[in-house]
This record gives structure tokens, C-alpha cells and sequence, in this order.
């Protein structure tokens, strides 16, 4: 009976520790991640205000998700692409959009990813264009 209590204690400890290696795998993918030439610059157009965001991946496999600049949250898509350099505007304010309202989120500056399923949030310390 003993036997068979400690096989049972055995088997789930390696259960548990297979699934929790998996995950921490997954985990280190973002610390691969080289974000290049992190940039900003401000935008105020007519009645529009905000952010253009610059940056290079080194990795193409692994792609952006969203970018946080100043608590503003602006999402990737396809057309902010060209090869691995990424430029995204982020508008804080819109006299153009009707009922515009930017995503606040209480997240440092960075860029997220997904990978697997799970967000990853990259801290980035973006740097004016013309400091």
C-alpha cells in the first residue's frame, strides 16, 4: 500500500513538473527578443495628437501585438509592417474620429507579443527622434 501511495506522489510530482518546465519555456522567448532603434516622435496634425512609434525586430517569427507608449494602448496590425520594422501611431487625441477614445492601460512603456496563447509584455524606453 506504501508503494503504491509513494508511485502515486512520484507520478504527479513529475506531471507537475513537466507541465511547469513547458511554461517557463515559453517564458523565455520575449528575453531572445532584440527590439532595435526604439523611437518616438510627436504628432499634432490639424486636430489630431499623438505618437508615431518606430522599431526593428530581430526575429521575425515572434510578432507584436500592441504597443504602450505614455498609458495609451494601440494595436498592431499588418499594415504597420514593412520587412521587421514596425511604425504605429498612437493618437491621444481625435477632432476626426467621432466618439474617440484611446485605450488607456496601466502598463510601462513596451511592446507586447503573443506567444502560445500567452501576452508578453516587452519594456522598451523609446527615445525621441530629435532629442
Amino acid at each position: 500500500m506504501k508503494k503504491i501511495i509513494r508511485f502515486k506522489l512520484i507520478l504527479i510530482f513529475l506531471i507537475i513538473n513537466v507541465s511547469c518546465s513547458k511554461h517557463v519555456s515559453t517564458a523565455t522567448y520575449p528575453l531572445l527578443l532584440k527590439v532595435t532603434k526604439p523611437m518616438y516622435q510627436s504628432l499634432m496634425h490639424h486636430e489630431e495628437r499623438g505618437y508615431q512609434i518606430e522599431f526593428s525586430l530581430n526575429n521575425p517569427e515572434i510578432k507584436p501585438v500592441s504597443v504602450v507608449f505614455n498609458k495609451i494602448k494601440q494595436n498592431i496590425t499588418q499594415n504597420h509592417r514593412q520587412g521587421n520594422r514596425y511604425t504605429v501611431r498612437i493618437l491621444s487625441q481625435s477632432g476626426v474620429i467621432d466618439n474617440f477614445q484611446p485605450e488607456f492601460v496601466d502598463l510601462p512603456n513596451g511592446i507586447i507579443f503573443r506567444i502560445n496563447d500567452t501576452l508578453y509584455l516587452k519594456k522598451i524606453d523609446f527615445q525621441p527622434v530629435n532629442p
